[in-house]
């Protein structure tokens, strides 16, 4: 079964972000929008850079019939900090200090319900 994804311009991309943490994209906005699809399209991934010390904010909220999840990754892939609220529309946020120099990850990912996102990633100084 193929399933065909509409255009997407996930943070302002022009296409969709990486969906993997290999494939992860460098958005060119820091706030934005993006969309999950289900089945084909059930993560969204973004590279942000942070030095050791660095405090990173990131705020997500999925659309009112959906359900999406909000993790960051280490540069060495492992999840550091999530947030998992399962309740369709409800926002989901992180806040968290960086303990390695690299680029990190912050990742979108599908629970339940298709449907566009809004993110707010605010590295600190």
């Amino acid at each position: 079964t193929t399933t065909t994804i509409a255009a997407q311009n996930d943070m302002g991309l022009g296409t969709d972000a990486g969906n993997t943490f290999a494939t992860a994209s460098t958005p060119t906005a820091l706030s934005g929008s993006g969309f999950l699809v289900g089945n084909g399209d059930l993560d969204d991934y973004y590279i942000v850079s942070l030095t050791a010390g660095q405090t990173i904010e990131i705020s997500m909220t999925p659309g009112a019939g959906s359900d999406f999840d909000l993790f960051l990754h280490d540069p060495f892939g492992v999840i550091q900090a999530s947030s998992t609220t399962r309740s369709p529309g409800s926002a989901e946020s992180i806040s968290f200090t960086a303990e390695w120099t690299g680029e990190w990850r912050v990742r979108v990912s599908y629970f339940n319900g298709a449907g566009t996102y809004s993110l707010t990633i605010t590295p600190g100084p």
